[in-house]
């Protein structure tokens, strides 16, 4: 203990932050540290005049406040280093807490028409009487066989005629790959997002639609799709009949599949009948028999229609159609399961009224956010 205190003590040696720890920390280390500082300035006092020792104590409590001072900063700039550090880590998770779970796009964009090398094909967006989408019309005589890609943005939704004379409802945010003429055995698209399908019919020639998770093959028919990329993917038929068959199965490894264990469908290819719904969740096929289809062929006609259907579904659907950011500091108020029907034609400020005529929650439109909180009382 003697020889540590010694180190310390010695003249001239700059005390650092450790031995100011062990110092504190051990109180025979520092009961030898004070015998060793007297006995210093006892021989000082013996050698040298006053001021030099008075000179030689004051250096000593210098050099200590020093070394005190930067163990301090340095234990500061830890915490504010690891400060910092919390904050820009929990900066997700708050805005996650503050509640937005629909963010709108910053910057309304048009619906476009490209092909393969990115050329834009000018469109014209016809108004049609008694319904709220326009429907998109390509001048695509002169040209020779293209595949088109018409994406719709937030905060839009219309109608394109395909060649063969099918029609397609898309929902805001969807896109179809579509060729300008139809030519071969089949008649194929891709799509992505949601859309109402009225298929042209034509036994010759079957119309296949293909999406990231599977691919639907008609004759004639009615039927929505719906498969936005990260989300569950549902084929619902309105009239006619289907063959939805799930893509990728053939390339799964034995490993792949023995890791599914029993979730791993066993069929991979089904027929859907009217009035049935295909849902596609981590490549598990599952068919339901649906009580009212009203929900699609309302949209078709130009109405939002939801028959319990939970708030968070409308309102995604409602901030997907008209651009808006939806907030609600209250998650449970978003599992409410509602019947809301109203024109799409109307605005927001309409549906907002609607929402509150309800009297489940009060809505609250600012500056194109709209903040759903518990009913007022």
């Amino acid at each position: 203990m003697t020889d540590e205190a010694l180190d310390i003590m010695n003249a001239g040696t700059e005390v650092s932050s450790e031995q100011l720890r062990m110092i504190d920390q051990d109180a025979d280390l520092r009961k030898a540290c004070e015998d060793i500082f007297v006995a210093q300035n006892v021989l000082a006092r013996e050698q040298m005049p006053a001021a030099d020792v008075d000179e030689q104590l004051w250096l000593f409590h210098q050099r200590r406040r020093r070394a005190r001072l930067r163990y301090i900063g340095a234990a500061i700039l830890s915490a504010a280093a690891v400060l910092v550090a919390a904050v820009f880590l929990l900066k997700p998770k708050a805005a996650k807490e503050q509640g937005l779970f629909f963010e709108a796009v910053s910057e309304q964009q048009q619906p476009t028409i490209t092909t393969d090398d990115g050329t834009t094909v000018p469109i014209r967006m016809v108004a049609q009487a008694g319904h709220p989408d326009r429907r998109v019309v390509v001048d695509t005589d002169q040209m020779e066989v293209e595949q088109l890609r018409l994406n719709v943005p937030v905060g839009q939704s219309l109608q394109v005629d395909l060649p063969d004379g099918s029609k397609v409802f898309m929902h805001p945010g969807s896109r179809i790959v579509y060729p300008n003429h139809f030519i071969g055995d089949k008649r194929e698209v891709k799509f992505s997002g949601q859309a109402y399908f009225v298929v042209a019919r034509d036994v010759a020639h079957p119309f296949v639609v293909t999406t990231a998770k599977s691919q639907t093959t008609v004759l004639g028919t009615e039927f929505d799709i719906t498969a936005y990329e990260g989300r569950p993917e549902y084929i619902t038929l309105i009239s006619g009949k289907v063959s939805c068959r799930l893509l990728n199965v053939e390339q799964a490894t034995d490993q792949e599949n023995r890791r599914m264990g029993e979730l791993w469908p066993q069929i991979h290819e089904v027929i859907l009948t009217p009035g049935q719904q295909l849902s596609i969740v981590n490549s598990q096929l599952t068919v339901r028999t649906l009580t009212d289809t009203d929900q699609f062929t309302s949209w078709r006609d130009g109405y939002f229609y939801f028959d319990n259907i939970p708030l968070r579904d409308i309102l995604r659907e409602i901030g997907q159609y008209y651009n808006v950011s939806i907030v609600s500091l209250r998650p449970w108020l978003l599992d409410y399961r509602m019947r809301f029907i109203v024109p799409r034609e109307k605005g927001i400020d309409y549906v907002v009224k609607t929402l509150n005529r309800m009297e489940k929650v009060n809505a609250k439109l600012h500056h194109n956010r709209l903040y759903i909180n518990p009913k007022l009382e």
